[in-house]
């Protein structure tokens, strides 16, 4: 494994359009950090929701506002964001990246996966 820093997304079951563009800018940086063996773990309350009543941090985050704080972004099991999802540089900070590092992760994995850059701006 690159990095030992496990990264955890809470997202809610029903997104809003701005937190569904949240993720799509984010998703192929994640999906190029899980290629390169990063722990990324993200769990929909949908799909997985024994995974957040279950977390301590998230569950009782769940009881005491309800689901309208999701997503919550854990790094370390440290809450890092609520109510939105990071943006690369926030991923890259807390991951201990640089913007030229990110670059190129994104960089080869858009070579090797043939996806473009979501942003439109190549990040």
């Amino acid at each position: 494994m690159k990095d030992e820093t496990k990264f955890e997304i809470y997202e809610p079951a029903r997104m809003t359009n701005e937190q569904k563009e949240q993720l799509r800018k984010i998703t192929p940086l994640l999906d190029a950090l899980i290629e390169r063996d990063y722990s990324i773990s993200i769990f929909n309350f949908a799909t997985d929701e024994e995974e957040f009543l279950d977390h301590p941090i998230i569950g009782q985050a769940l009881i005491m506002e309800g689901e309208g704080l999701l997503p919550i972004t854990l790094i370390n099991g440290e809450v890092k964001r609520m109510g939105t999802f990071p943006n690369n540089a926030e991923i890259g900070e807390w991951l201990q990246l640089n913007s030229e590092e990110l670059l190129d992760i994104l960089k080869v994995f858009r070579e090797e996966s043939g996806v473009g850059c979501s942003c439109g701006t190549c990040c």
